[in-house]
């Protein structure tokens, strides 16, 4: 799993999660920057080829560890 972190306009966030989803995007999450800008970070099974303007707003990429997010939620919610 990799994930890309694109810096935005909080005005055209929803815009772009859009097309960041339309690249196969597995999930994404959407945090506060400086400035009134936001980070949408990607969350990929592979690394995408980006489009010139999705490449050009990318702050960060990496490799993400496997984790069973199922497993993860059940541990959190004992019986």
């Amino acid at each position: 799993m990799f994930s890309i972190d694109f810096l935005v306009r909080a005005k055209d966030a929803e815009r772009l999660s859009a097309e960041i989803w339309d690249l196969g995007a597995a999930g994404i999450q959407e945090e506060d920057a400086f400035g009134g800008d936001v980070v949408l970070r990607g969350y990929f099974p592979a690394v995408p080829e980006l489009p010139p303007e999705l490449a050009q707003i990318v702050v960060a990429q990496r490799s993400e560890p496997d984790t069973d997010w199922e497993a993860e939620a059940r541990a959190q919610w004992p019986a």
